[in-house]
């Protein structure tokens, strides 16, 4: 079982959180990273220090960048985006993806654990309209409709 560990250990997902998107555009085409692919979906693996962008159909790391290394990242409802560079100099990728705001969450959660700092959880979470409390929920599956 030991060496198990030890080989998963060596796998380049390992203990990441993983999404799919598609590359869409780049904000300077001179400076967008060749090695991720435009006409296929690409897999993005969020660790607690970095993002990884994967090409699925070759296993390989396409780009590994340290979460210092992305200047920003922002999302819509179905893309993502994310730029690297000083202000003067930013390049932004973007991505169609269903999951962006979920990618977003995440990001800044392990960006504050990243600089030693508490996230916030109830304003990421309230953000998406995800209530914990179920007496602040407006419907319930197990709310029971009465006439009186």
């Amino acid at each position: 079982m030991a060496l198990f560990f030890k080989t998963a250990e060596d796998w380049h997902a390992y203990n990441g959180t993983q999404f799919t998107g598609r590359w869409t555009r780049c904000s300077d085409e001179d400076s967008h990273n060749d090695q991720i692919p435009e006409d296929e979906d690409v897999v993005f693996v969020i660790k607690q220090d970095s993002l990884e962008i994967h090409n699925p159909s070759t296993n390989q790391v396409c780009n590994d960048m340290d979460l210092n290394e992305v200047s920003n990242w922002g999302c819509s409802k179905d893309q993502f985006v994310y730029s690297t560079g000083e202000s003067h100099s930013r390049v932004k990728e973007y991505f169609k993806c269903p999951t962006a705001n979920q990618i977003c969450w995440l990001l800044n959660i392990y960006a504050h654990e990243y600089v030693e700092q508490t996230p916030d959880y109830t304003s990421t979470l309230l953000l998406n309209h995800v209530h914990l409390d179920k007496k602040k929920r407006h419907i319930s599956s197990f709310s029971k409709v009465s006439d009186s």
